[in-house]
């Protein structure tokens, strides 16, 4: 059976048990991070998870019409027809949700497809022909996974910097106008930047994290698909390369070529975040213990 090819690996999520944070307010920013991935990986399960309930709701509704007799376009099941049956009508339905409702079971115990297994197979018939609604719906739904995740990586590098000069004032204090006017939370060159100015000492754990080229290149991938709706614009065409690797996803596509945007590229971008986030937030929790 082919595979909808769109279908996300999703999100290898770390357990915030598998992290232990000394500071209340890292620990939050962390738990929020947390909750945040969680979302995304959600959106992208959604989709898949949908078609398969839907293909075996639609599969024992047939079962249970056979069960009572009843074709395909049995006017007596219809609503809105004159001849509508409501009796058989409930009848059908009580059959349909005790076989669905076997058939959850089944799916808990692991004796059955579930939903994301079945989805996943038959979203690719309903893929495989033209329907450029349904095409437009999971590129949009991609398409959010990524800058979900670039939002959520965004708000977790503000909230984490708030903590910790919560913890450590002096860190924000007796800096040059230099290095005010280059810092900040929305871009990664100014993240770079406000990390390295406030984190100066036995840091570099926290540089090595924050100046990971993942992030950076999800974050030129957002800014593609929000500022020039997935064309390749001159920044992005020339900041990819050697020293952003993670963007090699796109080297089939040349300059003001609009990208495609595709369930393995979608995990390829953002798989790495959950893992670079936390850790971002382990090594801050672990600075500020040892510079009380």
């Amino acid at each position: 059976m082919a595979r909808f090819r769109d279908a996300v690996e999703f999100l290898s999520i770390p357990t915030c048990e598998s992290y232990s944070f000394d500071n209340k307010s890292v620990e939050a920013v962390a738990a929020n991070y947390f909750r945040n991935m969680l979302r995304i990986q959600s959106l992208g399960r959604l989709p898949i998870l949908l078609t398969g309930v839907a293909w075996m709701t639609a599969s024992y509704d047939m079962v249970a019409r056979h069960e009572i007799h009843s074709s395909l376009n049995d006017p007596r099941l219809d609503p809105e027809a004159v001849l509508f049956d409501p009796e058989m009508f409930m009848l059908k339905e009580q059959l349909r949700m005790r076989l669905q409702g076997e058939w959850f079971e089944r799916t808990k115990k692991g004796t059955t497809k579930g939903g994301m297994h079945i989805g996943e197979d038959r979203l690719a018939y309903f893929t495989s022909s033209p329907n450029a609604e349904l095409s437009e719906g999971i590129t949009a739904m991609l398409i959010g996974m990524i800058t979900g995740m670039w939002t959520s990586f965004e708000v977790l590098a503000e909230d984490l910097w708030n903590a910790a000069i919560k913890e450590r004032p002096l860190l924000n204090q007796n800096w040059t106008s230099k290095e005010r006017e280059t810092s900040g939370f929305r871009s990664v060159k100014r993240l770079k930047s406000l990390y390295s100015f406030t984190f100066r000492q036995d840091a570099a754990d926290i540089q090595k994290t924050i100046g990971d080229e993942r992030i950076e290149g999800l974050a030129l991938t957002r800014n593609l698909l929000t500022h020039t709706l997935g064309r390749i614009d001159k920044e992005f065409d020339c900041r990819r390369g050697p020293s952003i690797p993670s963007l090699s996803c796109f080297d089939a596509f040349q300059l003001h070529q609009e990208i495609e945007v595709t369930g393995p590229i979608v995990q390829h971008l953002i798989s790495p975040l959950p893992v670079l986030g936390l850790d971002l937030i382990h090594h801050v929790d672990q600075w500020i213990h040892n510079h009380p």
